[in-house]
């Protein structure tokens, strides 16, 4: 029997077990009801539960295979439960909280749409096929967020409140390093708000405005430490990388070009662009630190389109320019990606005017 005729009959004996329980979710751990839906991914689905006693928790469940019942730090999951564990109850404040747990059969079963599924190689598709045949779940009762920072700070007009938000981000990206760890998905749909009365957090001594919001990591099943049994590929990455990564492109980027995405949505601030050997010998003598960087091409391509936005502008056919939004000045981004691999220093850096 191959995958898909698998699928079609776990999924019919799936749907006969809903209909017949008439409650999402009463199958899945005792004493929780599911209210909604707070987010799908690519390996679970999240939702908003309360227990008897009428406090609210987020659910979140995924399959799993059989391998991953049994502790192990060569699973995501167990790694994710260390992790959470972990970091939750040195620094409540940033980090998810796991209240419970079981791994364990169930009925659940999860679902990509056609996109996602056309998008994948044959390799991953098939891991997914076989991920999604199995009759093994990981469900997980944590703390619950108010929203997501990707809901917020793209629309957040006010300079300030952006470089305050950044500087939480990068917080939350030393704490995980600062402990050994490596996310590898802390972005802002990774990062979840919690809103607070709180006026100020404190960061490395400095108090720092909350605007009302407080970040907390979320998201942990992609997480690595050397104390884990891990792959050569992951050993190297904690050696290289740090969690600031995707954020350069997903917060640095994309809110210092927003005046030109909003202005013209149709144009592709991702195109790759010629840059002369004047203009890359410039950025090679502001980026010698991280020349050797496995991914020194991303920052010298993002570097170049903000030193040289009214160039780029022109590469790309804009007449009418617009100005960065510079919630970070020049400086501030030369800085950032110079001491790249340093995040404490960046932090220092970044809360000097407070």
């Amino acid at each position: 029997m191959d995958y898909k005729d698998k699928y079609i009959k776990y999924k019919s004996k799936y749907l006969q077990l809903k209909n017949k329980n008439n409650m999402i979710g009463g199958h899945y751990i005792s004493n929780y009801t599911i209210i909604k839906t707070l987010g799908k991914g690519m390996h679970g689905i999240v939702y908003l539960v309360k227990n008897n006693s009428g406090e609210e928790f987020a659910m979140k469940i995924e399959q799993i295979f059989e391998k991953d019942l049994e502790q192990n730090f060569k699973s995501p999951v167990w790694r994710e439960i260390d992790f959470a564990n972990t970091m939750s109850s040195k620094y409540p404040q940033q980090f998810m909280k796991i209240f419970e747990y079981e791994n364990k059969r169930c009925n659940y079963i999860h679902e990509l749409d056609s996109n996602r599924w056309s998008s994948m190689n044959a390799n991953v598709k098939q891991y997914f096929e076989e991920l999604f045949s199995s009759p093994f779940c990981s469900i997980k009762i944590t703390s619950i967020i108010d929203k997501m920072l990707h809901d917020i700070i793209y629309n957040i007009s006010d300079k300030n409140i952006i470089y305050n938000l950044f500087i939480q981000v990068v917080y939350l990206s030393y704490l995980i390093n600062k402990e050994g760890y490596y996310h590898r998905d802390l972005h802002p749909k990774n990062i979840g708000v919690i809103y607070t009365d709180d006026e100020f957090i404190n960061i490395l001594g400095k108090n720092i405005p909350t605007n009302g919001y407080i970040l907390q990591a979320i998201d942990y099943g992609m997480v690595i430490h050397s104390k884990y049994d891990l792959e050569e590929s992951e050993r190297k990455q904690l050696v290289d990388d740090n969690d600031l990564y995707q954020n350069v492109y997903k917060i640095i980027f994309k809110i210092m070009l927003k005046e030109l995405i909003e202005k013209y949505p149709d144009k592709d601030i991702n195109q790759l662009v010629p840059i002369s050997e004047k203009d890359q010998n410039k950025i090679k003598e502001i980026l010698h630190c991280i020349i050797q960087h496995d991914n020194y091409a991303y920052f010298e391509e993002l570097l170049y389109k903000i030193i040289f936005f009214d160039k780029f502008q022109e590469q790309i056919g804009i007449v009418e320019k617009v100005k960065l939004f510079n919630f970070l000045s020049i400086e501030d981004v030369i800085y950032i990606f110079e001491n790249y691999n340093n995040l404490e220093k960046i932090l220092l850096y970044l809360t000097r005017i407070y």
